[in-house]
């Protein structure tokens, strides 16, 4: 409640207990959710934060019902969003946006069921999506979208080298890539391969998508593909 832009916030109300904000809410800098579920209240209402959202454990946060969840759209110094070990972000059906996401061992995050897109990335190490292995990830309702003009890479941090090896596999719904400049990637760690699931379809509108000669995963689309930017498949399948 209130009026203004506040600089901070930190949500630290305890364990399974709900902090709500009631009005469309920017945050100037940067939202720490410590402990406690941070929510809209019933009236639905636009969250966004400028700077970083941190979420720790056994913090949660829930993006409102068809509302805007923009956090850290242009942030760039480290992930825009970081979800701890036992974390929760989940994207609802908001109209989802991201910076960038590092996404912990034992973190659990939802994209939204509507759209989700990552708007900038982590200038550090380039950095757009590090996903670990030992987390739950749910990213097969809605559309993912990757915009913005850096130099972006994915990290699936896995075992999953389709057909032979399944184990953490990441399945995405629709997946679109609309960069003025730039390209995605997925380069992998040393944790395993990282082919990819797309169950809906692959867009490459503008930009370039490029699978990395270094480590030609491999992508397995349902759908359709269409591209009228540039995609640079090297040898993958």
């Amino acid at each position: 409640s209130g009026t203004g832009t506040p600089f901070d916030v930190t949500i630290d109300v305890g364990s399974g207990t709900t902090a709500t904000w009631d009005r469309d809410l920017t945050i100037s800098g940067t939202l720490w959710i410590d402990t406690g579920i941070f929510e809209s209240s019933a009236t639905q209402r636009d969250l966004t934060v400028v700077g970083q959202t941190d979420i720790d454990y056994p913090g949660r946060l829930n993006c409102a019902s068809g509302k805007i969840c923009s956090l850290g759209a242009s942030f760039t110094n480290g992930h825009a969003v970081v979800v701890a070990n036992g974390a929760v972000l989940d994207g609802g059906s908001s109209v989802m946006t991201m910076g960038s996401l590092d996404g912990g061992w034992g973190a659990d995050v939802t994209f939204s069921s509507q759209t989700t897109t990552f708007s900038s990335t982590n200038l550090n190490n380039n950095r757009v999506m590090l996903i670990s292995q030992a987390g739950s990830f749910d990213f097969d309702d809605g559309e993912v979208i990757f915009t913005g003009t850096q130099t972006q890479h994915m990290y699936l941090d896995g075992d999953c080298d389709i057909p032979t090896t399944t184990t953490h596999c990441r399945t995405f719904n629709d997946f679109t890539v609309n960069k003025a400049s730039g390209t995605l990637s997925w380069p992998n760690s040393a944790a395993g391969w990282a082919d990819i699931y797309i169950s809906g379809d692959l867009k490459i509108e503008s930009g370039t998508f490029d699978t990395e000669s270094n480590y030609n995963n491999d992508i397995y689309v349902t759908g359709e593909f269409n591209n009228i930017g540039t995609f640079i498949s090297n040898s993958s399948t």
